[in-house]
């Protein structure tokens, strides 16, 4: 069996076109680096109109793989969805197809990596087959509880029929391929008694090699793209995935958990995410009381103390 402390693993980066978007990255790698460098694979999702060979951008030790994929923008009709979902899902089936990654994590150029986190998530995830998804579930470090209930009326939208008076209409919903897809997902997440909505807070959560690869079995990951033109967030899209294969949620916020997570800035002070033993955080460009780059360069400085030969 492989031990916790060298289980391969891999990351899944979407990195947006924004300029900006190319030095998060890199803090973000090389935060990784710092801490957990052996056996990892990152995977940059590139939503770029032209492909910008980010494993090239991006420098990292030797030990760490780098993958850019670029997500073929020409493809989209106009829409209204950013197309994040079809990013992710991209990234997972890659990583399920193309590693042998014991478990995935999922992060947004705006986390960060302020601690080891392997052997947690590994032991989390590695002894327990019925656990797919753990971060932000049912609540968020400081303790308050987590709301889907916002999701519910877009995911009704998404899966209904668009009008049962209107037989044409409802003929046209079944054919088309996208709907017919997350039906059909949507289906049997609600067989295995998915609440509408229901998943880890995105920016900073793991999905164990188990849900990866019966995702990629039901045939659930064969065309990302179908995601393109969906209007809802990737982490919800993630969590319907959970349910339709059966598996479940744990939060994993707590005191020495590993996610110091919230939707839009950190939940604790830099210093006290450390002090309680945080080892991935998110939000650090949009927080209320440090700015993106006091955040970055105080998590910076700590980490090439803590191990001089490791920082870049």
């Amino acid at each position: 069996m492989t031990a916790s402390s060298d289980a391969p693993y891999a990351v899944c980066v979407p990195v947006g076109p924004h300029p900006l978007e190319l030095d998060r990255l890199r803090d973000l790698v090389k935060s990784i680096a710092a801490f957990e460098p052996q056996g990892a694979t990152i995977i940059m999702i590139d939503d770029h109109v032209q492909p910008r060979e980010l494993d090239k951008a991006v420098s990292a030790p030797a030990s760490m793989r780098l993958v850019s994929i670029h997500l073929e923008r020409e493809l989209r009709p106009k829409f209204k969805s950013k197309g994040i979902s079809a990013a992710v899902l991209t990234g997972l089936a890659w990583i399920q197809k193309h590693t042998d990654a014991k478990f995935a994590i999922r992060l947004d150029t705006d986390s960060l990596v302020i601690g080891p986190f392997r052997q947690r998530i590994f032991e989390k995830l590695n002894g327990d087959c019925s656990l797919a998804m753990i971060g932000a579930y049912s609540r968020t470090p400081n303790g308050a509880a987590r709301d889907w209930s916002v999701h519910r009326k877009p995911i009704r939208e998404l899966t209904r029929l668009l009008s049962i008076r209107q037989p044409w209409r409802v003929a046209a919903n079944y054919a088309d391929p996208v709907r017919k897809h997350i039906r059909r997902l949507y289906a049997r997440a609600r067989v295995h008694e998915y609440q509408d909505g229901e998943h880890c807070l995105g920016g900073g959560y793991a999905l164990s090699r188990e849900f990866l690869d019966r995702v990629a079995a039901g045939g659930y990951l064969d065309d990302p793209q179908l995601w393109i033109c969906v209007d809802i967030p990737e982490d919800v899209a993630v969590g319907m995935h959970v349910r339709a294969v059966g598996m479940r949620f744990e939060d994993q916020v707590a005191r020495g958990d590993v996610f110091g997570v919230r939707y839009k800035g950190l939940p604790y002070p830099p210093e006290e995410l450390l002090d309680r033993r945080y080892a991935i955080i998110h939000a650090v460009k949009n927080d209320d009381t440090h700015s993106e780059a006091e955040i970055r360069a105080y998590f910076s400085k700590k980490r090439g103390a803590a191990d001089p030969a490791r920082a870049s």
